[in-house]
């Protein structure tokens, strides 16, 4: 990555007197229809304007990116109150290799206590977001009233990805085959389909969809990658780090079956030990529940683990760490990757990857990007992915309904804004 260059000049730094509540309707506010997102129940993130950012083709761009932002913000002074450290920047980085780093020139920082903009051009964003903060009602009122404004997508097409759903059900058949020859212990193989709009696909009209249906997901938009995905790969604040673990997959209303199920059971736990391994290195203190729990989502249920330690570390370099786990790889590792490669067809590019943002004292939140799509330059296409976790034992047609499922959230927020 070549050097990231910010901005010299002081940002206009404000604290609205009422702070806007966290919610769908907060998208509407946005003035551009490309945005920076990150975007949970407790903290929204959300960027706009003119973006100074990076890219990097490499396979070590996660380590690159964060010696570059520790560079680029050596001088940063912390402005008081704000519940980040500025600058923030948001970052999504590629399965296999390459990443993009951007601090948009515009910000919106809110929590459930409070709501700060900042402008690295010193502009006054305030007429933006003020007068409807009224009340929360009134907010989003208004907020939802912008979003009505903006056109729908028209008519989507629904187009084949690199593998259609049969042959792709044979490659589990195959990769299932490899495993029981003790090739590798578990392979996560994933599948694609493009989805083509007559109008041009608006983030904002996107993102309040998707975090509607999905609240307790963590919506993102980087560089045109959309989604909302339940799995947080690493948080760091103030030393503290968090992950979640998800692994083993049912339907919405099968929990009993997935906690009973040992095929899912071994899956998840070869997940939650490939965290463990990662980990060690870089904390001092990790606390990881012996059994997992379930994660109840609209579309499925999920085993999780949620991982809490202590690191000296910052999230960039946690994440770095944990990347790939064994959820959206498989393992060991380097074979499965081999594996996959060979089995999918198509280049996952930032799929899988991890997606979030960091600030300047190295605090941040990275997901894994999934449950989304890639808009196309043009916003008239998205290419949307989902994968399952392969085991020995794996039934090609379940997995291949697995993936469906995990398509839903993005098809049926299209589908909504269409």
């Amino acid at each position: 990555m070549a050097p990231l260059t910010l901005p010299d000049t002081k940002p206009n730094v404000q604290r609205l007197a009422k702070k806007v509540p966290i919610c769908p309707e907060i998208f509407g506010f946005i003035p551009t229809a490309q945005l920076s997102a990150w975007v949970g129940a407790d903290l929204a993130l959300l960027g706009w304007g003119q973006n100074f950012s990076v890219t990097e083709e490499g396979e070590d761009a996660l380590k690159h990116a964060d010696v570059l932002w520790q560079e680029a913000t050596a001088q940063a002074v912390a402005a008081e109150g704000l519940p980040v450290h500025l600058p923030v920047a948001f970052g999504s980085f590629g399965f296999t290799r390459g990443g993009v780093l951007e601090v948009p020139e515009n910000l919106l920082v809110a929590t459930a206590s409070e709501t700060w903009l900042i402008s690295l051009s010193g502009q006054d964003l305030r007429p933006l977001f003020a007068p409807w903060a009224a009340t929360p009602a009134e907010f989003r009122q208004e907020g939802a009233a912008r979003l009505a404004q903006l056109p729908t997508l028209g008519t989507l097409t629904e187009g084949e990805g690199a593998l259609p759903g049969a042959e792709w059900a044979q490659a589990v058949a195959r990769v299932s085959e490899q495993i029981r020859h003790g090739e590798a212990k578990k392979v996560v193989l994933a599948r694609d389909k493009t989805i083509a709009t007559a109008n041009p696909i608006d983030q904002r009209k996107l993102c309040a969809a998707l975090f509607a249906a999905y609240p307790t997901c963590w919506v993102y938009a980087v560089e045109n990658l959309v989604g909302a995905t339940p799995e947080l790969l690493a948080s760091t604040t103030g030393g503290r780090l968090f992950c979640r673990v998800l692994a083993g997959t049912a339907g919405p209303t099968e929990t009993r079956q997935l906690l009973d199920s040992a095929k899912d059971q071994r899956e998840h736990q070869v997940a939650v030990e490939s965290v463990r391994t990662a980990l060690a290195p870089i904390t001092t203190e990790l606390d990881i529940p012996d059994s997992p729990s379930i994660l109840q989502l609209p579309n499925v249920c999920h085993l999780a683990t949620d991982v809490h330690g202590s690191t000296d570390r910052s999230a960039l370099a946690a994440a770095g760490a944990l990347h790939p786990t064994a959820a959206v790889c498989g393992t060991p590792t380097p074979v499965a990757r081999q594996i996959l490669t060979a089995a999918e067809h198509m280049e996952r590019g930032r799929y899988a990857g991890p997606v979030g943002w960091a600030d300047a004292a190295g605090n941040g939140a990275f997901g894994i990007a999934l449950r989304g799509g890639q808009i196309s330059a043009d916003a008239r296409q998205i290419r949307i992915y989902a994968g399952a976790g392969i085991m020995g034992d794996s039934v090609p047609q379940i997995e291949l309904a697995e993936t469906e499922a995990k398509m839903a959230p993005m098809m049926q927020a299209l589908r909504s804004i269409s």
